[in-house]
């Protein structure tokens, strides 16, 4: 994978996937964003975010739901 190669100088951009957060519900929005920060924030370099640009037919429940679930893991170190 391009992470374990250069992963300490290029951050990681992305998480939740756009469709999710169009289609998706905010438990599956919060399963993403959960999944996104136990893999990929441990070590550092990780922004959280939409797999793409946030989409015109994101759900704003669903765009609030991957917020909030970031801040409860915290800042660097991760808490999960």
């Amino acid at each position: 994978m391009l992470w374990h190669s250069c992963g300490d100088k290029l951050p990681l951009w992305g998480g939740v996937a756009s469709h999710t957060l169009c289609m998706g519900t905010e438990e599956d929005v919060r399963q993403e964003a959960r999944h996104a920060v136990r893999h990929c924030a441990p070590g550092g370099g990780f922004i959280m975010g939409s797999s793409h640009s946030v989409m015109v037919a994101a759900k704003p429940e669903n765009f609030l739901a991957m917020v909030n679930e970031t801040q409860k893991a915290g800042r660097y170190p991760s808490a999960v």
